[in-house]
């Protein structure tokens, strides 16, 4: 819009039409940058997520039965059962 009044002509350097244009190339070329990296973060969520979370397979459920295991094959009183019985594993709500 600035581009067509003649009478735009600005004594600052960083207000002409010239600075204005590359600022606004330089805003969609970092806008573009924040948009491929919230999609690439995301997509490492996800993933995060099956690793952690997936039923039977995911890590959280290997911890859990292996907790089980150590407890049911060494007692609940055990030194084995007790340096991993304060392991916490939980899921996300």
């Amino acid at each position: 819009m600035l581009s067509i009044l003649s009478a735009y002509k600005p004594n600052e350097n960083d207000l002409t039409i010239e600075s204005l244009k590359a600022r606004l190339e330089d805003l969609k070329r970092v806008n573009s940058a924040c948009i491929a990296a919230d999609a690439a973060a995301e997509a490492a969520r996800r993933l995060r997520d099956i690793v952690l979370y997936a039923d039977k397979t995911g890590l959280v459920d290997v911890a859990m039965d292996s907790k089980l295991y150590v407890k049911s094959a060494y007692g609940a009183n055990s030194t084995q059962y007790r340096s991993i019985s304060g392991l916490l594993f939980t899921r996300p709500r």
